[in-house]
């Protein structure tokens, strides 16, 4: 299970220039493939999930992508990968109608501790 917090900008002329971004959380449940057992594991993502924005109605999506895990120790992994997201967005939603946005590329990089 993942989650992200998102910002993008939005058309300043419709709304407050002191609030000029829009705010999106995403929870997706994913599944991995790894390839190879070496200290450089590729991988492959895939997963359904529902991406809530701060103003308007959450809907459902998807999120697809590639990264590499690399092993610093026997649980201890450094992270970077990219996701490709997309949102089944309706036409007067208001994450879309500001953004015309239904879609986003989001990059990641971090400390992966594995518990097991």
């Amino acid at each position: 299970m993942e989650m992200g917090y998102n910002s993008f900008k939005w058309d300043p002329d419709l709304v407050d220039p002191a609030d000029d971004n829009f705010y999106l959380w995403n929870v997706n449940m994913t599944l991995r493939r790894y390839f190879g057992k070496a200290r450089f594991r590729p991988f492959i993502n895939f997963g359904p999930g529902l991406y809530a924005p701060r103003l308007g109605t959450p809907r459902p999506g998807f999120k697809a992508g590639l990264g590499i895990d690399i092993q610093i120790s026997d649980r201890v992994y450094f992270e970077l990968g990219s996701d490709y997201h997309h949102m089944f967005l309706k036409e007067d939603d208001l994450f879309y109608l500001f953004t015309e946005k239904k879609y986003f590329f989001h990059a990641h990089g971090g400390i992966v501790i594995r518990l097991k």
